[in-house]
């Protein structure tokens, strides 16, 4: 995450020159792909999304009570005791993370991914209905 706007700002300068020939361009390309890859979940069908979140909120709580345990400081989102909401969250991670990067890879990749985005739109969406 420490890159995380570099690479995203190299990409979106770079996104309609970019050089399969070039070292360098199919890194970058190469390391957008991979980081849409790793967040890919925002982009899934709505119940698949929904599904996976799920578990990926069990998952951070389940580190925040090892955390505790352990007498540590509870991280960010990962409180089962003094929970986020779960759209607040998300609505977070949409903004942040997963549109800026999604949507510039698949303007990129052209009419092929509108899928892609049509979900990540709907997922988007969904959090905003109670």
């Amino acid at each position: 995450m420490a890159y995380h706007l570099d690479w995203l700002s190299k990409f979106r300068m770079k996104a309609s020159t970019l050089n399969k020939a070039d070292p360098g361009d199919r890194l970058l390309l190469m390391t957008i792909a991979l980081k849409c890859a790793d967040i890919s979940n925002s982009c899934k069908p709505l119940p698949v999304y929904s599904r996976w979140t799920r578990a990926l909120m069990e998952e951070f709580y389940a580190q925040g009570d090892a955390e505790r345990e352990h007498g540590l400081t509870i991280s960010p989102f990962m409180d089962r005791q003094k929970p986020e909401s779960f759209a607040n969250s998300q609505k977070g991670f949409f903004k942040i993370l997963a549109e800026p990067l999604i949507s510039p890879f698949a303007e990129f990749l052209g009419p092929s991914a509108s899928v892609v985005l049509g979900c990540l739109h709907q997922n988007m969406t969904s959090l905003e209905t109670p």
